[in-house]
């Protein structure tokens, strides 16, 4: 039987990761995405509570070797993020691993979905 999930990770002002919070292995992961100052939205990904506990996380690829990441604007947006389907834990980033943009303020997305 699927539970919802409901959980929120803040970006702080001048900063461009959120802190890590739990998504235990969805099913179906929706984000709703603030304004943001100038940049797309990507992720750091665990697999597992020991990863999760030792702050491992690693950035998020797709099968093509593409970042994953979903485009930012300037208005509150809800976004499919197939993705995370399956992952325990997330931190949200600002920009890409590569070029990542400090937020103007803080910043906070809402993840929910079923897990």
């Amino acid at each position: 039987m699927s539970v919802p999930f409901d959980q929120t990770a803040t970006i702080a002002a001048s900063g461009t990761l959120s802190g890590k919070f739990i998504l235990e292995y969805p099913i179906a992961v929706n984000l709703l995405v603030p304004t943001f100052t100038s940049a797309a939205v990507s992720f750091q990904v665990c697999v597992d509570a020991v990863a999760f506990a030792a702050d491992q996380f690693f950035n998020l690829f797709d099968e093509l070797g593409q970042e994953v990441q979903i485009p930012a604007g300037t208005h509150n947006v809800v976004y499919s993020v197939p993705s995370l389907v399956g992952v325990y834990g997330v931190k949200i980033r600002s920009g890409l691993s590569g070029d990542t943009t400090a937020q103007a303020s803080a910043r906070t997305m809402q993840a929910f979905g079923l897990r």
